[in-house]
């Protein structure tokens, strides 16, 4: 069946194929028609047919001869006539650019066992090396978080968003842009979450943006009360563009950080947030933070649990010595939590933010490192 080099990992085969292996391939495009549909271009009925298989093969396979490809399909080393997967490089241009397309998937009955990320592993590598590439990219529909999160783990980084770039079942898809280079460093290892009670506190991904936007669409009253102008960006696609820039940023040299509260027992479940925006080194040494709760959770005490462990996390990590942070003159609640943490009012800007129809104050509140709190016994942070 196979019609090029073989390579093996732990338990995969990565081949390269020709229209001989038809029969195999169809099999694998039955058996996951529904299961991948969403996530592809309308497919007609003539496409699932062996002979449609064996030009599509035959089409591919010259491709890879003449370097325009680069499809690894994948099956078990324990079964290797079963078809269930695809890692493969197309569209590749050489010269000066020396770039490609990757896509991917698998398998509905092997989610969950590693086996895509074990492909990738081994084929970023092989195109990069033996093919010779610079560049890969790829491109993710924001609500497929399978995908951003295999990305993420094979080194992609989130390089831009791309309105109605995909007409996807018959719609045009907003989708986002990862790229990977022959010569980017390893990636850092994820920093631990921190914990308080049933909840977890971690940075915000690419792929909690479903998250996040469930969580905004729940929220969207309670938010607006208080904060206008992030909910009403982010009901267009333009400010959704600007969070996937935000949390695209590399941790080292960020300007703005974003945490999300998750409630442990469902991990991908958002319920808060935490943003640090502003980060300045010395010779300011200060940033200045904002924060949001699910509003089926405020009132049982959870947000000062959740700012002790920011707020420590942040003076440890940055040795910040000033964090600010601004509340409408009416956040009596927002006001009252800070000055627990030891934050102290500064000042008041006079209609300083438009707020369903009027002007607002904005209360100033300023922590100094040596003024701190906590609200609680802190945990450790390793």
């Amino acid at each position: 069946m196979s019609a090029g080099p073989v390579f093996l990992t732990s338990r995969l085969q990565l081949r390269i194929l020709d229209e001989s292996a038809a029969p195999a391939v169809l099999n694998y495009y039955l058996r996951n028609r529904q299961f991948h549909q969403p996530w592809f271009a309308q497919r007609p009925d003539s496409l699932f047919t062996e002979q449609q298989q064996a030009k599509n093969l035959a089409a591919e396979h010259a491709d890879f001869l003449t370097g325009r490809a680069v499809p690894f399909w994948l099956s078990l080393r324990s079964d290797p006539d079963r078809i269930i997967g695809r890692f493969a490089a197309t569209s590749i241009v050489h010269g000066c650019f020396n770039s490609g397309f990757t896509a991917w998937h698998l398998d509905k009955d092997h989610l969950g066992t590693g086996l895509a990320r074990e492909a990738g592993q081994a084929a970023i590598p092989l195109l990069f090396s033996d093919f010779r590439l610079h560049r890969l990219e790829a491109n993710i529909m924001p609500g497929n978080f399978r995908s951003i999160n295999l990305a993420e783990n094979l080194g992609f980084r989130l390089e831009g968003f791309a309105p109605r770039y995909l007409k996807i079942n018959g719609r045009w898809e907003d989708h986002l842009h990862f790229v990977r280079l022959s010569d980017d460093p390893p990636a850092a290892a994820a920093e631990p979450p921190l914990e308080t009670g049933y909840l977890l506190v971690r940075r915000l991904r690419p792929a909690d943006l479903p998250s996040l936007r469930e969580y905004y669409d729940r929220n969207l009253g309670h938010l607006y009360a208080w904060n206008p102008v992030p909910v009403a960006d982010l009901g267009q696609a333009d400010g959704w563009r600007l969070l996937y820039a935000a949390l695209a940023q590399d941790p080292g040299g960020a300007r703005r950080l974003d945490w999300g509260v998750f409630l442990r027992d469902r991990p991908q479940h958002l319920v808060g947030t935490v943003e640090c925006r502003n980060l300045l080194p010395l010779p300011w040494s200060s940033c200045e933070i904002g924060f949001s709760l699910d509003h089926a959770l405020t009132g049982r005490g959870l947000m000062p649990e959740i700012l002790t462990q920011v707020i420590n996390w942040l003076l440890v990590r940055y040795g910040l010595r000033r964090i600010t942070a601004l509340c409408c003159a009416g956040q009596e609640k927002s006001q009252r939590l800070l000055e627990l943490l030891g934050f102290r009012q500064e000042g008041v800007f006079r209609q300083a933010m438009r707020l369903l129809g009027g002007w607002q104050e904005l209360v100033s509140l300023a922590l100094l490192r040596d003024e701190y709190h906590p609200a609680v016994r802190l945990t450790s942070q390793t």
